[in-house]
């Protein structure tokens, strides 16, 4: 199975971003209902300045091979076309085999190669998701983190971006495809350093914060909370120097 890591413009993500909304509910575990509440947002997002999007696309038969992988328990829901596979809820997605045999292109140790790479097409589908933009004063999440920051004694970097969603099927978890993306949105990016909140998990122990800390992201704030949301949160931050150097060091068989 191969998985191609593509760039894409603002007005390509709006195009795709039902594709990638099931993606987020999938690897989330949410609803399918919450993607219509989120897709107003993530149009916004993307109208922002310095907005980039990186996403993995497989090819159609690829995708039915998922489908079979995550639904092999469940009735397939019909009518609703070819991203029904992905609603699926985390914890049966989640035991879908390992034993595929992925290819990711370009490869995470070769990042640098996704300016080669050919937009996606009507044949292929989405399976992963990152984007960001650049942080400033006005925006809900950079408002609320500086404040936090401010109040905890903690200097941020005068240009950051926020990494503001990264996820990606669960079907394919461990075969390096959020690396691939995470490496290849930090190279989208101009600011000196990229800054990302995340749910505080016990011992750090999911796939999410193992990503994290592999590319090289440290605390900023812990256990921090955002109003409206019961969850406490970390906020981590990378300097592109460090994160660099951690992909180096990660090299191709990280996941």
């Amino acid at each position: 199975m191969e998985i191609r890591i593509v760039s894409l413009s603002p007005a390509e993500f709006r195009l795709r971003v039902r594709e990638a909304l099931d993606v987020y509910v999938a690897a989330m575990g949410y609803s399918p209902r919450l993607s219509w509440q989120r897709s107003p947002v993530w149009h916004e997002h993307s109208r922002w300045a310095d907005f980039s999007a990186v996403a993995a696309f497989v090819s159609q038969e690829d995708a039915a091979e998922l489908a079979v992988s995550v639904h092999a328990d469940a009735t397939a829901t019909r009518g609703r076309g070819r991203r029904w596979w992905f609603r699926r809820s985390h914890p049966a997605a989640a035991s879908a085999p390992q034993d595929l045999d992925v290819r990711v292109v370009p490869a995470p140790a070769d990042v640098q190669g996704l300016a080669d790479q050919t937009p996606p097409t009507s044949d292929e589908v989405l399976v992963g998701i990152c984007y960001g933009y650049r942080a400033r004063r006005g925006q809900w999440w950079f408002d609320r983190v500086s404040a936090g920051a401010r109040s905890a004694g903690t200097p941020l970097p005068e240009k950051m971006a926020e990494l503001t969603e990264l996820h990606v099927l669960p079907a394919l978890h461990g075969h390096r495809v959020g690396w691939a993306l995470l490496q290849s949105f930090l190279t989208t990016r101009a600011e000196s350093s990229v800054l990302l909140s995340t749910p505080e998990v016990e011992g750090e122990t999911n796939n999410a914060w193992r990503l994290y800390r592999r590319a090289g992201f440290s605390d900023v704030l812990r256990d921090f909370l955002f109003e409206g949301d019961p969850r406490r949160f970390a906020i981590l931050r990378t300097d592109l120097a460090r994160a660099a150097a951690s992909s180096a060091a990660a090299g191709i068989g990280a996941e």
